[in-house]
């Protein structure tokens, strides 16, 4: 991939900070009195973590060679599960991973990450895990989520881009992961977040929670949203008017939705065009993104009911499916109800083919017209006229990493 360059430097950016930052990484945990408290007290929520597997320095750096990073150190990977609360509030049981740096280090930076769409409850980061070993070789101790509806959690439906779906959840991996640093005699110090597609909403999400309910809890150094629906109903307008589409990810957000937000009254029959049967078998987590993209068609008038379709897209929808699914994306956005605060940086590539970079360029003009003073954004271009950077190959999935490494660093304002 030709994106690795922007990666190379990074092991030579933490290891020239490593000793300079180790006494400020545990500013993270202080508290402020003056904060807001958090909406529930903390409590004990760590259930279980169970070591899954230990990788050394020299088979990490083979597992990456392909986005063209080699680790400064291996890895241990743990299965945690853990107490939470669904969407509903109801109590449930979640899982996630942490990845620990086999460095033995006293203090470690942090970094939560938000895995993007996935179809197959067999790719979830605690059955397959991959996500975070790039960050963990380079010395983070790295944090991702199952999400409701995958690992532990897997008999409930996930709720696909529903800000709380992901909020409760999320925090509550970061308790756990606190407290499995204790039981391992270690701080956790700066604490970062990114994520990618999914991911990236799920990241903006869990920041506008902490920044809101959980200051008091955790403090963020920095925050690297990248390709993310933040502004659902835009995006999914903007999808819906596309000749062809990814099949996964406005099916799976419909069914969600009905699911979790519309108590199953959208007529499912009236917005698409296969059978609904063919479509909740499709999206039930037996089959991965690429079995859905057989199963399902990719053309936007084989998927969709042409009357939805029309109604969706007009300045006023007047059929019922389309003008509640309308107001209920509204619902979802992340571009009202605070100003971000923490160092965030939005990565897109320019010609996203899924998630248009329309979408981040009006987050980013949304927040700073809020007043938000340290927000940017990264537009990644394409290398080449015929080469784009789509959706599955962007740079952004792990261009943060450089971003990180450079705060840790010093070498930017942070």
């Amino acid at each position: 991939m030709k994106f690795v360059k922007s990666l190379i430097g990074l092991s030579l950016l933490l290891a020239a900070s490593s000793q300079a930052h180790a006494l400020s990484l545990n500013g993270n945990q202080d508290s402020d009195s003056s904060q807001q408290q958090s909406p529930d007290r903390p409590r004990p929520i760590l259930l279980d973590y169970t070591l899954l597997r230990t990788i050394d320095a020299a088979t990490l750096s083979q597992n990456l060679a392909s986005i063209g990073i080699k680790a400064r150190n291996g890895v241990s990977i743990y299965k945690v599960s853990y107490a939470t609360e669904s969407l509903d509030d109801t109590s449930v049981n979640a899982s996630g991973i942490i990845i620990i740096p086999d460095t033995k280090a006293t203090v470690y930076p942090w970094v939560s990450i938000q895995h993007g769409t996935i179809s197959a409850k067999a790719e979830a980061p605690s059955v397959s895990p991959f996500e975070g070993l790039a960050e963990a070789s380079q010395g983070f101790v790295a944090v991702s989520a199952d999400y409701i509806g995958y690992g532990d959690s897997s008999a409930l439906p996930h709720p696909y881009i529903i800000a709380k779906g992901y909020q409760k959840p999320l925090v509550d991996l970061l308790r756990a992961a606190r407290a499995i640093a204790n039981e391992q005699d270690f701080d956790l110090g700066p604490l970062f977040l990114k994520g990618y597609s999914e991911g990236g909403y799920a990241t903006l999400a869990l920041q506008k929670a902490i920044e809101t309910d959980y200051s008091n809890e955790f403090t963020i150094k920095a925050s690297a949203p990248s390709a993310g629906p933040y502004d659902v109903e835009l995006t999914g307008i903007l999808n819906v008017e596309k000749p062809v589409v990814n099949p996964v990810n406005l099916p799976f957000v419909v069914l969600a939705y009905n699911y979790w937000l519309a108590d199953g009254q959208f007529a499912l029959n009236e917005i698409f065009l296969p059978p609904v049967a063919t479509v909740e078998d499709a999206l039930s987590g037996s089959y991965t993104s690429d079995q859905v993209f057989d199963i399902l068609p990719s053309n936007t008038t084989e998927l969709f009911q042409s009357s939805f379709v029309a109604d969706f897209i007009s300045p006023k929808p007047v059929l019922p499916n389309s003008q509640n699914l309308r107001a209920l994306l509204r619902t979802q956005t992340l571009l009202e109800g605070w100003i971000p605060q923490t160092p965030t940086r939005f990565y897109h590539c320019i010609d996203d083919n899924e998630i248009p970079v329309t979408v981040t360029e009006r987050t980013v003009a949304t927040f700073k017209a809020l007043g938000a003073k340290s927000i940017s954004s990264a537009i990644i271009p394409s290398p080449a006229t015929g080469q784009p950077y789509l959706h599955g190959n962007c740079p952004a999935i792990f261009s943060p990493l450089q971003w990180f490494g450079e705060i840790l660093s010093g070498a930017t304002a942070q």
